[in-house]
């Protein structure tokens, strides 16, 4: 019988781990291909970021975030909009929540992943840190992961090669159905993990409602960029000093809305 790994197991890796202790100015879909198509269908918007050059630091543990310690921080988990893929990370809305509040940041996101890696990376990695409160941004739905032990693939539901001919996918897994309920379940466990710590746990219950002023582009023109970074930093900046008292976080008022899938 497999037991858990400990937290430097592959189990728990990012899947940019090869990158750790390292800098880098692409990475896989913030790349010069990407660019150069983006400053040839839409060169208005593309131009902003020309000459400029984005350096993607990794810790020791292969995440786009500073060195995990044990001084206070704020965890973050998600996908690229979370690891501020093709921003600076001084762009990116983690890093201004941080930076508005004066804590660290221990930034856990993986591009491309899914609720799963949230929970995975909770799993490994919050026994190591000391986070005040855990935020969690939404990955895009229709994503959920597929792991062994030495290694893990992010999947995308819409993808028409994984479904195609495969009836258990085609008519039980690709539902909005199954896609919330995974979403929730791995709410519920990061949530069971910060509760057994006495940790606030913040998550996505929607979409801020963005304005036509902060919908801007990052350099690969997929991702937002720094307005909308900025616009969404506000929001959850917004909800923790409603909803979480920093100063004393044990006193913590935790969302009621229901979202069971229907």
């Amino acid at each position: 019988m497999n037991t858990i790994p400990r937290p430097d197991d592959l189990y728990y890796r990012p899947l940019s781990y090869d990158l750790r202790n390292t800098t880098v100015n692409w990475y896989p879909m913030d790349n010069l291909h990407q660019f150069q198509k983006f400053m040839a269908e839409r060169p208005e918007e593309a131009e902003v970021w020309r000459d400029q050059t984005i350096e993607y630091t990794f810790n020791s543990d292969g995440f786009r975030s500073p060195e995990f310690t044990d001084e206070p921080c704020i965890m973050f988990l998600g996908c690229s909009n979370t690891m501020g893929l093709a921003l600076h990370v001084e762009q990116r809305w983690s890093t201004l929540v941080c930076k508005e509040l004066g804590l660290r940041e221990a930034n856990l996101a993986v591009a491309g992943s899914s609720p799963d890696t949230a929970f995975r990376m909770t799993l490994g990695y919050l026994q190591q840190l000391n986070p005040r409160v855990i935020i969690l941004r939404r990955p895009p739905d229709g994503r959920f992961e597929s792991l062994r032990f030495d290694s893990s693939k992010n999947c995308r539901l819409a993808d028409p090669k994984l479904i195609k001919n495969n009836l258990l996918m085609r008519d039980w897994v690709v539902s909005d159905q199954w896609i919330e309920m995974n979403w929730q379940r791995n709410v519920r466990a990061i949530q069971q993990l910060a509760q057994e710590r006495s940790i606030p746990f913040l998550w996505d219950l929607g979409r801020p409602d963005f304005t036509r002023e902060s919908l801007d582009w990052a350099r690969d023109g997929c991702h937002r960029g720094p307005k909308n970074n900025r616009f969404y930093a506000d929001y959850i900046l917004a909800r923790l000093s409603t909803e979480i008292n920093l100063s004393n976080p044990n006193e913590v008022a935790f969302p009621q809305e229901d979202h069971r899938p229907r």
